[in-house]
């Protein structure tokens, strides 16, 4: 499964490579940010706004270790999690990450080593990204949850400000209730295609967002 919401950064020294890996990741779906320069990706780290870094090991000044050790100490950016693609031996890398208190087999997301096939590169993506797309969906279904409560609240809010029982205040947040509860409806058709597109959890999510639609059912008839 893709989804734009997954944002992925590579980076290269040398910019063909990173924008050819750019290329073959936007073509599977996913939002692409491509650099050459260690300090200017962890800038773009640092926005908070990454998911997933992929990363060469050799670079002038911050090398992959460097930028990795850096990573490691920062609260913010010690789960990213990582790809390393290396045209040296993944024995050699290990060596060289270990300089760094690092584990490639631990502290490491993947490694692949250059020249590599699209497909085994897109292949080693997707598996890395795959808890991370599962992480967003229970977020969906949170979000839905609460959204679908919004809207049963709105229902009972509506009736309230109708019958014009309640000051001002509370018509104010009925607006807020149905501004919410119009999200709702984009959220689930968000929901529809991140599951429909992956088999694996089509029938786990299918379940829960027949939970979702019965707790809206439910909202409606509280209080």
């Amino acid at each position: 499964m893709t989804d734009k919401s997954i944002r992925i950064l590579c980076l290269d020294d040398e910019e063909i490579i990173s924008e050819c890996c750019q290329q073959f990741l936007q073509e599977e779906g996913y939002d692409v940010f491509a650099s050459t320069d260690s300090y200017d990706a962890l800038d773009i780290l640092c926005t908070g706004e990454i998911d997933m870094l992929i990363q060469d090991y050799n670079r002038p000044g911050l090398n992959g270790g460097g930028l990795l050790k850096v990573m490691k100490a920062d609260d913010e950016l010690k789960n990213i999690p990582v790809i390393i693609s290396s045209a040296c031996a993944r024995d050699w890398v290990a060596k060289k990450l270990r300089e760094f208190d690092i584990d490639i087999d631990h502290d490491l997301a993947g490694f692949i080593k250059k020249p590599f096939k699209v497909q085994d590169f897109v292949a080693l993506v997707g598996r890395t990204v795959k808890p991370i797309m599962n992480d967003h969906i229970m977020i969906l279904i949170d979000l839905g949850r609460l959204l679908t409560k919004a809207a049963g609240n709105l229902s009972v809010a509506s009736g309230w400000t109708q019958e014009k029982r309640f000051p001002p205040h509370y018509r104010e947040r009925a607006a807020e209730l149905e501004d919410l509860a119009s999200r709702l409806s984009s959220l689930l058709a968000d929901f529809d295609r991140l599951t429909d597109s992956d088999p694996d959890l089509l029938g786990t999510t299918s379940e829960m967002r027949k939970n979702i639609f019965k707790q809206a059912d439910e909202s409606f008839y509280v209080m």
